[in-house]
């Protein structure tokens, strides 16, 4: 399978980064999934606990990504992530304007890592998207 990181055209800041930036988009996607409230405010895990179901799994940030996670959601919440029912991904120059106003020196694998946590956002924005349009607007059945 190929990775968020590895996506990034010409991928050159080794395992360590690589690896990285992996872990930060999947704790992207479950926080996501399982975190975030739904239309109703309630989220995967409450139901989950009400339901008596399995937990779900662990958002896990490794600490070499914390600073990382702080920036991705600093950016992230500055933002109108999502327009006309589509998952918005953030400009370069967002990053940049971040960058300067905070006077933070992102290096070129840092934005990588960004990145890949950005294509993470987009993929789980976009399938969440799509499930609650299914739910508010279910498929008409043929016959009926």
């Amino acid at each position: 399978m190929d990775s968020f990181a590895n996506q990034r055209c010409g991928w050159r800041y080794g395992g360590f980064f690589l690896s990285l930036a992996d872990d930060l988009a999947e704790a992207v996607s479950i926080q996501l999934r399982f975190y975030t409230p739904d239309e109703n405010g309630e989220t995967r895990e409450e139901l989950h606990e009400r339901f008596d179901e399995a937990p779900p799994p662990p958002r896990i940030i490794p600490e070499a990504g914390e600073t990382y996670w702080q920036w991705y959601w600093e950016i992230s919440d500055t933002l109108r992530r999502v327009t006309d029912g589509a998952p918005n991904p953030i400009p370069p120059t967002e990053y940049l304007a971040w960058a300067q106003m905070t006077g933070r020196i992102v290096w070129p694998s840092e934005y990588a890592i960004l990145q890949a946590m950005d294509r993470a956002f987009c993929k789980m924005t976009g399938q969440e998207i799509k499930e609650y349009m299914e739910r508010k607007f279910p498929p008409k059945q043929k016959g009926k």
